[in-house]
């Protein structure tokens, strides 16, 4: 039998294994807010070490375990690292099944973090219990990182533990979909504007100045920004130009008084060829633009979150390695392209550890949506394919 046709056999083998603990991860809610992680945590140690891992649990603050589990190899290099998260979205509205049930139904199994990103520790974790099961021993080490805070942020999960020197690795592999693998991220801000004004009644406006009339002007002002943004379009497949929105507004306290503040949320996504702070840099000039030319102007910029674009070079072995597994074991070749968004991917880069998101699921999963799913088939096939990708990057070698 060839290595794919053992590896598979075993992952169906281990078919029902594999549903079981994804359905256990479900039936542990872990809505981030709040971020309760004490049992999914104690939960994906406990398998780690069934399997046969060295487990720490990681915390940076108390309330906030991240689990590391290192499944040592023969040689002890090259280290692949394998990064999830514990933590899901909040449940929302719309459900037509209980969230946390894990109901199996046509194949699928429904719950909120099925896909996002409990689906993607079950395939991490059990590709190591499939290699072990099916008479093999990898070189190198596997490291099984799973982490608090990825929906917020990742600053107290995979950024704590990468920036304290818990992670050192030569390659890593984050959570992602099977259909695509993402080598780039953009950078993100989240901006918080403004504008200041001066009560007065509606009926003598002259005698006080709108906060909500002076946003108007920042408006214009990021709508320029956005267009002349457009016209940087990036080379790196699947990203096209910067984007700004302006999420949430509010102002004012009575349509009869003129708002004394006013102020925008605004969410702006950076591509890897676009300097993050020029961007605030602009928009900061178009506020003392604004400054100059009307005296009652006054404006405030805040920036309340800042993660730089990162970029993996597109030559790494890992995706290679991967489109070639994926063609033998799922029968299709993942595209490598970049990310719209910001991840944890940034912490792994700026260690210096080349790093890509490939997992399993595709965009039909309805993450962190209403009646979130994952295929029972996926699952299995893609233990099997995360199997044999380990096997490749880190050598492995018969028990």
């Amino acid at each position: 039998m060839t290595l794919k046709e053992v590896i598979t056999k075993k992952a169906i083998e281990l078919r029902q294994e594999i549903v079981d603990f994804e359905r256990e991860l479900i039936r542990i809610p872990s809505p981030n807010p709040p971020g309760e992680y004490q049992a999914i945590s104690r939960c994906v140690a406990k398998k780690l070490k069934e399997i046969g891992f060295e487990v720490n649990i990681v915390p940076s603050k108390p309330e906030k375990p991240n689990v590391i589990g290192r499944l040592k190899g023969t040689a002890g290099k090259p280290v692949l690292i394998h990064c999830g998260h514990l933590d899901t979205v909040p449940v929302g509205g719309g459900w037509t099944v209980d969230p946390y049930e894990a109901l199996i139904r046509d194949g699928k199994i429904y719950g909120r973090g099925a896909y996002d990103a409990k689906a993607r520790i079950v395939v991490y974790v059990m590709a190591a219990k499939v290699i072990k099961e099916a008479g093999f021993r990898l070189r190198g080490d596997l490291v099984e990182c799973h982490t608090v805070d990825e929906e917020t942020g990742g600053r107290d999960g995979a950024g704590y533990c990468a920036k304290e020197g818990y992670l050192k690795g030569d390659m890593a592999i984050l959570e992602g979909r099977q259909d695509e693998i993402w080598f780039a991220e953009c950078g993100h801000l989240t901006l918080r504007i403004g504008t200041l004004g001066e009560a007065a009644h509606a009926m003598y406006p002259w005698l006080g100045v709108s906060a909500i009339e002076k946003m108007t002007d920042v408006l214009v002002g990021l709508r320029k920004l956005q267009e002349e943004l457009k016209a940087r379009m990036s080379k790196i497949p699947g990203l096209s130009y910067s984007t700004i929105n302006v999420g949430t507004i509010g102002g004012g306290s009575k349509s009869n008084v003129l708002a004394d503040r006013c102020s925008i949320d605004v969410d702006v996504r950076v591509i890897p060829e676009v300097d993050v702070d020029e961007v605030i840099r602009k928009i900061e000039g178009i506020l003392e633009a604004l400054r100059k030319s009307d005296p009652k102007f006054k404006a405030e910029l805040e920036v309340l979150m800042k993660a730089l674009p990162s970029v993996t070079p597109a030559d790494t072995p890992m995706i290679k390695v991967i489109q070639k597994v994926s063609r033998e074991v799922l029968g299709f070749e993942p595209k490598a392209v970049g990310l719209h968004a910001t991840s944890d991917g940034e912490y792994f880069r700026e260690e210096g550890i080349p790093t890509i998101h490939w997992g399993v699921g595709t965009g039909k999963n309805r993450a962190h949506g209403a009646d979130e799913f994952i295929e029972i088939d996926d699952l299995v096939n893609l233990t099997a394919a995360h199997a044999i990708v380990a096997m490749e990057l880190l050598g492995y070698e018969a028990t």
